[in-house]
């Protein structure tokens, strides 16, 4: 039996509905939550890239420690672009907070 390698979901947030999607990988998955005007993500994001290649055009938070949609809706903000913050996205905050301010 073959492993699902890409899996993309609805999570219903507060605000609307947003898009997850997973992709597993041999080491750990690699997740993010995406709304209409921004996402989170796991570990592997790199937000000051982020900035520095698109400034002040992307609404991203990295949480870190996250192997679930629902560790990435429970763990805390560890960073975020310069346009999530100018949305209300906080450093600390949890990542359902965190997606509502990107709804």
């Amino acid at each position: 039996m073959q492993r699902k390698i890409l899996d993309i979901v609805n999570i219903e947030l507060e605000k609307g509905t947003a898009t997850g999607v997973s992709i597993e990988t041999p080491v750990a998955p690699i997740l993010l939550i995406l709304t209409q005007k921004g996402f989170i993500m796991c570990g592997v994001l790199d937000v000051e890239g982020l900035d520095t290649l698109l400034p002040g055009k992307m609404a991203a938070a990295k949480i870190s420690g996250a192997r679930s949609f629902e560790d990435l809706l429970a763990n805390e903000v560890a960073a975020s672009t310069q346009k999530a913050q100018e949305m209300g996205v906080k450093s600390g905050m949890t990542g359902r907070k965190a997606l509502d301010c990107l709804m």
